[in-house]
């Protein structure tokens, strides 16, 4: 369980968050995510592991182009929000596709594990 410090989250969906602060003491977070690969701890095809990694750091080339730093932690944003924004979007996505290729059961299928990816963040930030 994550320790909340107190914090109360709800009806933060809408909740804008001020643009990351450069936190020279905080670490590049796509490097966690490559360690976390080096480690093992992630569990995807090989053939889509390097498209992935591409797209990761093309991603993150363009927020700090944006932004005019890498995603550290510890930059003054709250990440828990940021990752429940990110997941409505994801929904509306998903839903999209799916009302575009009705007969596709990968999205159909995406689009309810999204929902429960949702759900639980969203008990998980109004504990």
């Amino acid at each position: 369980m994550m320790k909340k410090k107190g914090r109360h989250h709800k009806g933060k969906a809408e909740m804008h968050e001020p643009p990351p602060a450069k936190n020279k003491n905080g670490v590049v977070v796509l490097d966690l995510v490559m360690n976390d690969i080096r480690a093992g701890k992630i569990n995807i095809a090989a053939d889509c592991l390097a498209g992935v990694l591409t797209d990761l750091e093309r991603r993150s080339k363009e927020g700090e182009k944006k932004y005019g730093t890498q995603l550290h932690t510890n930059n003054g944003r709250d990440a828990l929000i940021d990752f429940y924004q990110e997941i409505l979007d994801a929904i509306v996505y998903i839903r999209q596709f799916n009302a575009e290729w009705p007969d596709e059961t990968f999205s159909q299928h995406l689009y309810y594990m999204v929902w429960d990816i949702a759900g639980v963040t969203f008990d998980e930030i109004n504990k």
